[in-house]
């Protein structure tokens, strides 16, 4: 109910939704990763919110999502079996952008140096 409201306000005031964002890293369940945790069950969550978000966008007219990655890797060597956590991540993403396409462009937001 509250989303068609939004639709309706966003029609109402000649305004559109160009990109739905994620948030897969606000909360402390998130500190070590999400889309390329190492737990099967916080990376499943992860996606499960890119594909709300797809689901989101496509009630809102918008063409596309947002993921950024500000959970996920790390900052020094040997911290993490980095091979397996970008395998994870690789996953991850396919998997939210199977589910987005043909209608849904997937966007990755660069995460730079702190």
């Amino acid at each position: 109910m509250k989303r068609q409201l939004r639709c309706q306000t966003f029609e109402d005031k000649n305004l559109a939704c160009s990109n739905v964002n994620t948030n897969v890293w606000g909360e402390k369940k998130w500190k070590l990763g999400a889309f390329a945790s190492c737990d099967k069950k916080l990376r499943t969550e992860a996606i499960s919110e890119g594909k709300r978000a797809v689901d989101v966008a496509r009630e809102l007219g918008s063409p596309s999502i947002g993921l950024w990655l500000g959970s996920d890797g790390f900052d020094y060597p040997f911290q993490i079996n980095f091979t397996h956590q970008w395998d994870n991540l690789i996953c991850s993403i396919r998997e939210v952008a199977e589910y987005a396409a043909p209608d849904i462009k997937v966007g990755i937001e660069y995460k730079g140096p702190i």
